[in-house]
C-alpha cells in the first residue's frame, strides 16, 4: 500500500478521543458497580436490585432515539449525558 520506508500513523484528536472512550468505558463499568451497590444497600436483595439495575437501559431508548432522528453522531458529549441519564434514573 504504501512504498518501502513509509508508514501510517493516526494521530491528534483521533487518539484524544480513543484515549477518552477508553476511560469514560471504566467510569461507566465503576458506575454501574456503585450503582448496584447504592441500589443494594436501599433494597437488602440482590434481586431487587438486579430489576432495578436491569431495567435502566430503558431509560437510554429516548437518548438513543433522540440521536438517531437528529442524525446526530455517538461521541464523548452524548456518552457523558448518558451517563447522567442512568443517574437520574436510578433516582
Amino acid at each position: 500500500m504504501f512504498p518501502a520506508g513509509y508508514y501510517h500513523n493516526i494521530g491528534g484528536q483521533f487518539e484524544s478521543e480513543e484515549s477518552a472512550s477508553k476511560v469514560i468505558m471504566l467510569s461507566s463499568i465503576i458506575s454501574l458497580l456503585i450503582i448496584f451497590t447504592l441500589l443494594y444497600q436501599e433494597f437488602k436483595k440482590v434481586s431487587t436490585s438486579l430489576i432495578v439495575l436491569l431495567n435502566l437501559p430503558m431509560a437510554l431508548i429516548g437518548g438513543v432515539v433522540a440521536i438517531y432522528v437528529t442524525f446526530g453522531e455517538l461521541n464523548i458529549p452524548a456518552i457523558i449525558g448518558f451517563i447522567t441519564l442512568f443517574g437520574i434514573a436510578t433516582r
